[in-house]
């Protein structure tokens, strides 16, 4: 590799390298298509080397979809619901509060209401009082109501006890979840997760609403071939909730959700469901094709503020209503919740940050207050990693004396949280979760207790500096940062993980002006010759800061489109830059 590609500087905070090529020959052959050099070389380092690999990128057909009966359990699940259909049993969708689980429920509800079912219902747990879980009352509380039927969407694979609840009371509990499963599995009507380890689907890279999407297929599917299906209805048409789900859930972009995201992403740009329009013009997409990121860094967070907040509305209201007046109404309340989150978060996260000391020479941060409210300690947690760069513990100490707690790792970490708070298990009295994001629970005394626990596993497993690392896919001038690259860039979504944007690294560039932005963000103003474009930072670290109009700098950076009142202008995103 070209020395030239890679800087590693031991002072810096950040480490730039070229992304290699997993191909033996390190030099691709000439483009199958008229696309520039930057493009098909990124695309070859990424390991797509043909031109039917890159026709798919392009053009994902929906007739590469995987048979959804190649998940294991699937045709029992499937079966189980049209016999419910057919006898018209009560039929219920218990779903978890978050994006994935809420996507996943407004499809199948949607789904099964447009294949003719009428007893179906849908229940989600309360983020900030019941709290994630697949819990033995509200199996109760349906039960009572009359339901002979629970499907869970995106909850349920280590749900021992409420499986045992539900077979107490007759209930025919299907489980539908993409989580890891444990030990032990409950004892429930079947199980739909391609995550178990007999399943042979290749799905696992599904999400929650995926898997009840593949759901949804197989029951119209069994319908169809029964000749009870209706012909109007069109798994395409939930799509729309579909890529809510899988985008905001971080599962890889490949195979089947590359395709159905492609496809989704055009569904959703167009839909017209009264909730779903509305915020998306409120957000300024009234007029164009949305990208992977609009729907994650734009959408997403304004339905995550509903359950984080715990309002009158849920984000499933926004993706459900029906009438354009209380849609209205909701999407109000929306952008005010947003609002009030974006407050009580930036306040909660100079608290913690103060909090925090010098605990991250450590190797760790743990900070827990009355004044954090619960639903922002995971985007606090998330702020300190990206800070400090060390593992990153947040608590909400509740009026009872409990502290409900997230944990976030750092990007490139080898840590898991899982095996910390394992370690740690003696002072807590709940936790759970994945490698990189989990939560705990405990009483106040115990505070210290865990701090000692998470001083002993950091001293006895320590770990180097970690620098901010940035892979990026090709060198480039400023003058093959135009318009036409951005055509091919947007021919490329999806974008997410498995499939990043393209980042690519400009050399010598000249800041001609420097401007301060609201917030703290920056942007530059950077000149090559008779090229000149404008990049933007969003909460530079000091050294970035500090460095003044007149320098020569090498960038990073990420081409957008900037829209503003109905035009649009090329802008980068700058992810890292350094003074030459």
């Amino acid at each position: 590799m070209d020395p030239s590609f890679q800087r590693v500087h031991s002072r810096e905070t950040s480490f730039w390298s070229l992304r290699q090529s997993a191909h033996s020959d390190p030099q691709p052959s000439e483009s199958p298509f008229p696309m520039p050099d930057i493009i098909w070389n990124a695309l070859f380092r990424r390991g797509f080397h043909s031109k039917a690999q890159v026709e798919q990128l392009f053009s994902p057909s929906l007739s590469t979809l995987k048979n959804p009966f190649s998940i294991l359990n699937m045709e029992r699940a499937a079966t189980r619901l049209i016999q419910a259909f057919q006898s018209q049993e009560s039929l219920a969708i218990y779903a978890d509060f978050d994006l994935d689980g809420t996507s996943g429920l407004a499809l199948l509800y949607e789904g099964l209401c447009s294949l003719g079912f009428k007893n179906v219902s849908y229940y989600q747990p309360k983020r900030l009082t019941e709290g994630y879980g697949l819990h033995s009352h509200a199996i109760e509380d349906l039960a009572q109501q009359g339901v002979r039927v629970i499907v869970s969407i995106d909850v349920g694979i280590t749900a021992v006890q409420a499986a045992e609840t539900a077979r107490a009371l007759n209930i025919d509990l299907i489980i539908t979840d993409h989580h890891q499963p444990g030990e032990i599995l409950p004892d429930c009507y079947t199980i739909v997760n391609p995550n178990q380890k007999e399943c042979v689907s290749g799905l696992s890279y599904l999400c929650g609403a995926g898997v009840a999407f593949y759901l949804l297929l197989a029951v119209r599917k069994l319908m169809t071939q029964q000749g009870i299906a209706p012909a109007h209805f069109n798994p395409k048409d939930v799509l729309d909730f579909f890529i809510i789900g899988t985008l905001t859930d971080m599962v890889p972009l490949r195979e089947d959700n590359r395709v159905l995201i492609k496809h989704g992403l055009a569904r959703l740009s167009q839909t017209q469901r009264p909730g779903l329009r509305k915020l998306l013009n409120a957000l300024g997409f009234a007029d164009r094709i949305l990208t992977s990121q609009d729907v994650a860094i734009q959408v997403a967070p304004k339905l995550n503020a509903l359950s984080r907040m715990e309002t009158d509305y849920l984000p499933r209201d926004v993706l459900l209503e029906k009438s354009i007046e209380k849609a209205d109404q909701i999407i109000e309340h929306v952008l005010k919740t947003q609002e009030m989150r974006k407050s009580y978060q930036k306040t909660a996260q100079l608290k913690a940050f103060e909090l925090q000391g010098e605990m991250a020479q450590q190797g760790y941060a743990w900070v827990w207050s009355q004044d954090f409210h619960k639903g922002v300690i995971g985007l606090v947690a998330t702020y300190l990693c990206e800070k400090l760069r060390v593992p990153c513990f947040v608590g909400s100490l509740t009026q009872e004396g409990i502290i409900v707690g997230s944990s976030r790792l750092p990007e490139g970490s080898k840590y898991s949280l899982v095996e910390i708070l394992n370690f740690c298990t003696e002072s807590l009295e709940q936790h759970g979760g994945h490698v990189a994001a989990a939560g705990f629970k405990l009483n106040a005394e115990m505070a210290l207790e865990l701090d000692a626990y998470l001083a002993e596993y950091f001293e006895q497993n320590p770990c180097e500096e970690l620098k901010k690392t940035f892979t990026f896919d090709s060198e480039a001038r400023l003058q093959d940062l135009n318009p036409p690259l951005m055509n091919w860039i947007q021919g490329l979504e999806p974008y997410g993980k498995d499939f990043p944007v393209f980042l690519f690294c400009v050399r010598g560039v000249r800041i001609s002006k420097k401007k301060d932005m609201n917030g703290g963000h920056l942007k530059f103003t950077f000149t090559e010759g008779p090229t000149v474009l404008e990049g933007v930072i969003f909460s530079p670290r000091q050294e970035i800061s500090q460095i003044l109009e007149g320098a020569v700098c090498d960038i990073l950076v990420e081409p957008q489109w900037n829209y503003y009142k109905g035009s649009r202008k090329l802008q980068l995103m700058i992810k890292d830059m350094k003074v030459c």
